[in-house]
């Protein structure tokens, strides 16, 4: 949105996403570029490129209740980088140094 700052943006996403309002750090710990042929968009012909920047945030409930939105199929809690998980995510987790 126009004029928002990164902090207030990454919030935004949370509620939007899963559905909780997170403490989050107040800088970018990593970022990442996603590059495809393919777009998500309709009516777009033409690939993606996106860069993302990757905020660590705080869930203080102990058992949240997580309402994922359209862009997602799944979640769930993980301890370490798991095996089975996509090689980006694995990348990402990596670079934020949380394990």
């Amino acid at each position: 949105y126009k004029n928002e700052k990164l902090l207030d943006a990454a919030k935004r996403k949370a509620i939007e996403e899963i559905g909780l309002i997170p403490d989050i750090e107040s800088e970018p710990i990593t970022y990442y570029e996603f590059m495809s042929e393919k777009n998500a968009f309709e009516g777009i012909k033409t690939g993606t490129h996106t860069i993302s920047l990757v905020f660590r945030a705080i869930i203080k409930e102990e058992n949240p209740d997580i309402k994922i939105d359209k862009t997602s199929s799944e979640h769930k809690f993980i301890g370490e980088i798991e095996n089975d998980l996509h090689p980006a995510l694995k990348k990402i987790l990596k670079n934020c140094k949380i394990f």
